[in-house]
């Protein structure tokens, strides 16, 4: 049985101005595209994005 867990570390002032300082993803016994995965942990820190886009709509 898979697992996974999407933890976002952001406030609403700071998501609202298109900045996340830290996402973090971790999967258990996972099959991505064909590989089998037994744990994988990702953080991926100083995310930064136009968010008027989202708010027009529009996508990323």
């Amino acid at each position: 049985m898979s697992q996974i867990e999407v933890k976002i570390q952001t406030n609403d002032k700071q998501l609202i101005s298109g900045y996340i300082p830290r996402y973090m993803i971790s999967a258990l016994n996972t099959i991505y595209q064909g590989i089998h995965l037994t744990y994988i942990e990702l953080t991926v820190e100083n995310i930064q994005f136009n968010s008027s886009h989202i708010f027009r709509g529009s996508s990323l």
